[in-house]
């Protein structure tokens, strides 16, 4: 305990002796770390802008036309009971036309005798589904099931957000790698810049039988 104290006070009177050392290593202690704090934030932000837009991410899957509406309901089943579907809505073509309608703000296909919109079905993802190798797997999957058409959902859009996001997270990894070495190095510096002020004062102490960590725990909490 008595070594313990002796330690505290040889630091805080080596702070108090050389004020200004002690104030350059702490600012630029705290600056790196300010950095360091900075490179997080922003990771997680971009982690959390991307987990925002991909739960907006759905598929749409086009039915044939030739497709019997008594059968839509077994497609239907098949389409939720894969692997990574949280939900399937099934938009019938008048459905359809009600949506562009409220989309263009007039009925685009009046006077049509047949509405040629085709039938689909949307279907939403679980959260932890939402990748460009799932759904690719996904879509693989649905186009084996007889009456599906066609498949749209934004792949290239969601890869190049996949991408983005792994070269961000490469230079997060880069950069508190960095932050963490110019931390270290600036300690280590500190330390040395210290212990060289004080060469006979360390060789005193070496003479009356202090170890290397002994002598050294100042130096260490000083810098």
């Amino acid at each position: 305990m008595i070594k313990i104290f002796y330690l505290i006070g040889k630091s805080a009177t080596n702070i108090v002796a050389r004020p200004l050392s002690a104030i350059t290593s702490f600012l630029s202690l705290l600056l790196l770390l300010l950095m360091f704090d900075m490179v997080w934030i922003s990771s997680l932000s971009a982690e959390r802008y991307y987990e925002r837009i991909a739960a907006d991410i759905d598929m749409e899957i086009f039915l044939d036309d030739t497709l019997a509406d008594s059968t839509v309901s077994g497609v239907l089943g098949t389409i939720v009971e894969m692997d990574g579907v949280a939900d399937a809505r099934y938009i019938s073509k008048e459905k359809a036309r009600d949506k562009l309608y409220s989309l263009m703000g007039a009925d685009l296909l009046d006077g049509l005798e047949d509405n040629p919109l085709p039938r689909s079905v949307i279907i939403t993802f679980e959260n932890d589904y939402r990748s460009s190798a799932n759904l690719a797997t996904l879509k693989e999957n649905l186009n084996r099931i007889d009456g599906v058409s066609e498949i749209y959902y934004p792949e290239e859009w969601l890869e190049k957000i996949e991408m983005t996001r792994g070269l961000i997270f490469k230079i997060v990894v880069f950069l508190g790698i960095v932050i963490s070495l110019a931390v270290v190095l600036n300690l280590l510096h500190s330390i040395r810049l210290s212990a060289r002020s004080r060469g006979q004062e360390i060789l005193q102490h070496r003479l009356l039988g202090a170890g290397k960590f002994f002598i050294s725990i100042p130096y260490i909490l000083e810098g």
